[in-house]
């Protein structure tokens, strides 16, 4: 098992429902903002594609769409 399916594992740290389709969302950030979305997701244990899912929602229902 690597790091990665370590990390993502176990039922309490994804808030994704079974129903949703997983993206993937590439982009490029600060490593300063990568590890502050690393400890916020370790401190919340919640999987980091939840994390951005969540943050990129609360985006798009702040700024809607014109």
């Amino acid at each position: 098992m690597d790091i990665r399916s370590r990390i993502s594992a176990g039922p309490r740290r994804s808030r994704r429902t079974p129903t949703e389709p997983l993206v993937t969302l590439t982009a490029r950030i600060s490593g300063r903002l990568w590890r502050r979305v690393r400890i916020q997701c370790a401190r919340g244990e919640c999987a980091i594609q939840s994390f951005v899912a969540d943050a990129a929602r609360e985006y798009l229902r702040v700024h809607p769409r014109r």
